[in-house]
């Protein structure tokens, strides 16, 4: 099944699309290009229609094996003692914990990233679910999980040209209607004297930005 591929066509352009190849390729070549349009003659450029055809891209996920989420923090406290408490209470190798390396903290989800300086305290931490979390006097539970850890890799990004379709540019100042311009920009490339050939359809835009389609 093909995708469509969207274009924005602007105010003043048009999009040609000839039979053969060959034609497109010709008319681009020749750059500039007089038409008449009712009264005058208007210069427009020719050129190759570039297409974007999206991105692609590999996420690899892996668990952290330094780090921890930990959520369900108290509210009520000011985010440096928070900060303070996590690091102390997370430091306690009684409970699981081992030497804390940064609290991230973040006051209005009431979460924190907690990085270790050893490779397996999170795991050991992990394995409880929950964490005591002492400020003052008071022990509250905490609820620790996996930190996920994102990596995008391979990225690219991909283009084409449409290869039997040519964009006309030039022709903001044109008066005619769309309907007009259209007929006369069909006229025009369809003879061979002006470089062009058997044209299979025009869409023209003298107003507002417009989608227009091609099949991937």
């Amino acid at each position: 099944m093909n995708s469509q591929v969207p274009y924005e066509l602007k105010k003043g352009q048009a999009l040609i699309t000839f039979e053969e190849e060959r034609v497109a390729q010709n008319v681009i070549r020749m750059g500039k290009h007089h038409v008449q349009i009712e009264d005058k003659v208007v210069e427009v450029v020719a050129q190759s229609v570039p297409l974007n055809l999206g991105a692609q891209f590999q996420v690899n996920i892996l668990i952290s094996k330094m780090k921890i989420n930990v959520t369900r923090i108290p509210g009520g406290y000011p985010a440096d003692q928070i900060r303070d408490k996590l690091e102390l209470s997370f430091s306690k190798s009684r409970n699981g914990g081992g030497e804390v390396e940064s609290v991230e903290y973040d006051s209005k989800a009431k979460s924190a990233v907690i990085t270790f300086v050893e490779i397996g305290v999170a795991d050991k931490i992990l394995a409880m679910k929950d964490y005591p979390l002492y400020i003052n006097e008071n022990c509250f539970r905490v609820t620790v999980s996996p930190y996920i850890e994102k990596h995008l890799e391979n990225f690219q990004i991909f283009s084409a040209v449409s290869v039997k379709t040519v964009l006309l540019t030039g022709m903001e100042d044109v008066e005619a209607d769309e309907d007009t311009l259209t007929d006369l920009v069909y006229v025009h490339f369809q003879r061979e004297k002006n470089g062009g050939g058997e044209v299979d359809v025009v869409k023209c835009c003298l107003g507002e930005s417009l989608l227009v389609y091609f099949e991937d």
